[in-house]
């Protein structure tokens, strides 16, 4: 389904989240910057003779803080079908909100909230699986949850050393009741989860993205919102950004977030202090420490 020419998917890590990303390509290669927001991006360089640039990966307390953005998110309540008549019924707001605003108005009840199931012994699917992908894994594993991942550049013996199960794409989708989007935005992965992809999803799946915007169709997402394939979303990034007249915004069933799943001002200092630190070593001579590709020499 997808080609590894063109695609660039996971970090080689040595299980500290130091990894190295693997790039896939004969001449496309990629070169990261970071803006004034402590974000990461990605830009495509060709070089005569298919060379290829070194780069610079994101440094270690954004891994951090996004993975457990992500791990957050998974906390979100499910609703469900009424067994009654079968139809979804009303979903009222997050269900921590809901039972404050309840007993706030004198009203001591479960009923406000959705019906909420406890974390262990669910399915969460990760789709990719670079160094955020397996900090999530990490925290996930901790509330006992089943994790499956999909990531055509990873070994399935890494994943599995890692007490992931490995899977492609389709039985992701089928299987994972959460699941956690950290696929980079390429040409590839844009438009990913489209209508067919939430066609083949479970009912009442939690989507969590905080990776890129554009892999998840927003109107995709609506209707799968709107039929009860997917019960709630987080959404950290979005297809056009800052987000404006969005219809998610008048939704109950999403909770969004400014592309802030990196961010504290503990990460803040330290993105700072880590890229400056590789510049400096560039300038000496030495070589920086947060290599995108090491086999390519640096010049």
């Amino acid at each position: 389904m997808y080609s590894r020419d063109r695609a660039e998917w996971a970090h080689d890590t040595d299980g500290r989240g130091r990894g190295e990303r693997q790039v896939r390509g004969r001449t496309r290669t990629r070169r990261t910057r970071r803006d004034r927001r402590g974000g990461h991006h990605r830009r495509g360089h060709r070089r005569g003779g298919g060379r290829r640039r070194p780069g610079r990966r994101r440094a270690d307390p954004v891994v951090r803080l996004a993975g457990r953005h992500r791990a957050g998110a998974t906390r979100l309540p499910l609703g469900r079908r009424d067994a009654g008549d079968g139809r979804r019924r009303d979903r009222p707001r997050r269900s921590l909100p809901a039972f404050d605003d309840a007993l706030r108005e004198g009203i001591w009840s479960r009923e406000p909230g959705v019906a909420i199931r406890r974390l262990r012994g669910r399915t969460l699917g990760l789709l990719a699986f670079g160094d955020i992908a397996r900090r999530a894994a990490e925290k996930a594993q901790g509330f006992g949850l089943d994790i499956l991942a999909y990531d055509p550049y990873v070994d399935a013996d890494e994943m599995s050393s890692r007490g992931v199960t490995p899977v492609d794409f389709g039985a992701l989708l089928e299987r994972s009741e959460l699941l956690s989007v950290h696929a980079p935005l390429s040409e590839e992965t844009r438009g990913l989860l489209d209508a067919e992809a939430f066609a083949a999803m479970g009912e009442d799946v939690i989507l969590v993205n905080t990776g890129r915007g554009p892999v998840i169709e927003e109107a995709a997402l609506l209707d799968a919102l709107d039929d009860g394939t997917v019960a709630k979303a987080g959404l950290d990034v979005f297809e056009t950004e800052p987000l404006t007249d969005s219809p998610l915004t008048d939704r109950e069933d999403v909770i969004l977030t400014p592309h802030v799943g990196w961010y504290s001002e503990d990460s803040r200092r330290d993105v700072i202090r880590s890229v400056a630190e590789d510049v400096r070593r560039v300038f000496e001579g030495e070589e920086p420490r947060g290599r995108v590709n090491p086999g390519v020499a640096w010049v």
